[in-house]
């Protein structure tokens, strides 16, 4: 018996025994120091309280974003906390020359005890001390207004509300590492939902696996037979591949605002370990068919083998993925393992579960009856099948010579244009596919304004037309602008509190004057429209954005008093100049 198997099991919500899902559970638990991970952020504020910087520090954020955690990294680096030791309500901690008054979680307070931690925590550096609390924007904002009542002896007016309201959630948005200004108080607010946090997948995948965790296994009789192991051997083995995959699904979903918290990270990944089961349910003779069904590669999607897990999509990542219905895409890989049957690309060892599976599903499809309920069953059945297999070429399989940071699968299964973006984020392009992207969101752009396709124009009409798909054979244009006046520009979009350095914030440069932030979802929608594919916006952020630039774009237009029409025509558009001589309209 492992027991580590149970404190993982415990840290996701697909069952009700959830104790180890809590921050507080996880800090007085002896496998809590062997998984957990210290953040640039906790080194940032401890080192502020070395260097006795006397300020108020507030950490805000969504529920499973590590706020305790970091509390918990920062007391420990500043000696004022062993393993193993709970957390009070608040505790003033006074070590050599630190002086630190600490507040676990407002949120857990009741209303009187809100006001007086949080005036507490205010005032520590009038009385030579620092504080950290952890606090959410609402209570902390009804703290702020209360004290501040209490100070006057009146009841805080309308506009200095809002001033407060403006200040917190401008700080909230842009995450400075600079103390705002409330009423007669400096505080730090720092907002942990701001901080990517996606690079914790691959670290937490590392520390889910570590041979000292999975020890007692090596000992045990059912080694050979349990799948739970034989997920952890797999991870190890392919860890590389894994992990880039795990990486880019929660990338995907971080810009598309689906941000996943630390805690509902680990929660998935433990899933995909285990199952939710436990040491004793693990059969003496476990057959391929039973490991195939538990597979990582199914339970990360929530499945054991072709069926749907009851209750997993209580796990936010299952139920994102579901929604994706990434193992529903067709891919190009479909003909090799539908059609032709080579499973070349998979391990030895994944091709051999795959194998048993393909020989059980060709014998039911040899044996099947030629009746029309029969064949209802089977085309059902035949879907769930090359699903499960897609899920297992996802995690396992990988085409001869191909990197795995950036495989080409994810631009199928994410959009085309996700691995050049996560490339320019990252700082780790070549000038030839910045210039690849140039190219595709101006010829984006030129379909956009005229309704047709031209890659060899060197201009962009700026047109004056409807909003909607139609196509229109005549439009008014305020002018145009070159396709050579857009560039690609990285920003670095890192600070003290980030954990990843070299994240670029991407933008589009519009005559060397404006910028225009590009998303993920931006760059997709323009490499679809390139690619000449049919496309319907259907995000509101994505709407917003088109029709931004789209302003952005007139603005730039140089003067022109002439009206200028384009009419298209079936090869290439034509361009009319209207002017009026002698109350007459001509046309040049």
């Amino acid at each position: 018996m492992n027991d580590f198997v149970n404190y993982i099991n415990s840290m996701n919500n697909a069952s009700s025994d959830t104790v180890e899902a809590l921050a507080e559970s996880q800090v007085l638990s002896d496998y809590y120091d062997k998984i957990r991970i210290d953040r640039a952020i906790g080194k940032y504020i401890a080192d502020r309280i070395k260097k006795k910087e006397r300020l108020t520090i507030v950490l805000t954020g969504h529920a499973g974003d590590g706020k305790t955690s970091i509390l918990v990294q920062v007391l420990r680096e500043l000696g004022l906390l062993t393993p193993n030791t709970p957390l009070k309500e608040e505790e003033e901690f006074i070590k050599d020359d630190i002086r630190l008054y600490a507040v676990k979680d407002m949120s857990e307070l009741s209303e009187n005890k809100q006001i007086d931690f949080c005036q507490k925590a205010l005032e520590a550096p009038k009385n030579n001390m620092s504080a950290v609390i952890i606090s959410n924007t609402g209570p902390l904002l009804k703290c702020l207004e209360t004290i501040n009542s209490r100070k006057n002896g009146e009841k805080i007016n309308e506009a200095e509300k809002n001033r407060f309201q403006s200040e917190l959630l401008e700080q909230l948005d842009s995450n400075k590492n600079e103390p705002i200004l409330i009423g007669e108080y400096k505080i730090l607010l720092i907002n942990i939902a701001r901080i990517d946090n996606v690079y914790f997948a691959e670290k937490i995948l590392k520390k889910l696996i570590a041979d000292e965790l999975w020890s007692p296994c090596e000992n045990c009789r059912k080694k050979q037979n349990c799948y739970i192991f034989n997920n952890v051997r797999l991870i190890n083995k392919y860890y590389g591949r894994i992990s880039s995959f795990i990486t880019a699904f929660y990338s995907y979903l971080y810009e598309n605002d689906m941000r996943m918290t630390i805690r509902q990270m680990l929660s998935q990944i433990s899933f995909s370990i285990t199952g939710n089961h436990s040491c004793a349910e693990i059969g003496d003779n476990s057959k391929d068919v039973v490991k195939f069904r538990n597979l990582l590669s199914n339970l990360f999607f929530g499945f054991s083998g072709y069926d749907e897990i009851d209750n997993a999509d209580q796990i936010q990542g299952i139920a994102y993925a579901k929604s994706l219905k990434l193992d529903s895409k067709a891919l190009k890989c479909d003909y090799k393992l539908f059609v032709t049957g080579d499973l070349k690309d998979f391990p030895s060892d994944i091709r051999t579960l795959v194998e048993s599976q393909k020989n059980i599903f060709n014998i039911k499809h040899l044996n099947i009856e030629s009746n029309e309920e029969k064949d209802t069953v089977f085309n059902d059945k035949d879907t769930e099948y090359r699903k499960a297999i897609r899920r297992t070429y996802i995690f396992f399989g990988q085409e001869s010579g191909k990197a795995d940071k950036y495989n080409i699968l994810y631009d199928e299964l994410f959009g085309s244009g996700f691995n050049d973006f996560m490339c320019i984020q990252h700082n780790e392009a070549e000038h030839s596919l910045i210039r690849r992207m140039e190219n595709t969101i101006t010829n984006a752009l030129y379909l956009e304004m005229t309704g047709i396709s031209s890659s060899q124009a060197k201009e962009i009409p700026i047109t004056i037309k409807r909003n909607d798909d139609s196509f229109q054979k005549v439009m008014l244009t305020n002018g145009s602008l070159k396709k050579s006046d857009f560039k690609i520009v990285a920003v670095n979009d890192s600070n003290e509190f980030e954990d990843i350095q070299n994240k670029k914030k991407v933008f589009l440069k519009i005559c060397n004057q404006d910028t225009f932030r590009l998303t993920l979802p931006m760059v997709i929608y323009f490499k679809e429209i390139a690619d000449g594919v049919i496309s319907t916006i259907a995000d509101p952020s994505l709407t917003h954005g088109i029709s931004k630039l789209k302003t952005l774009l007139q603005k730039n237009c140089p003067d022109n008093d002439e009206i200028t029409i384009i009419v298209n025509n079936t090869d290439v558009p034509t361009d009319l100049k209207l002017y009026i001589y002698d109350g007459k309209i001509f046309v040049e």
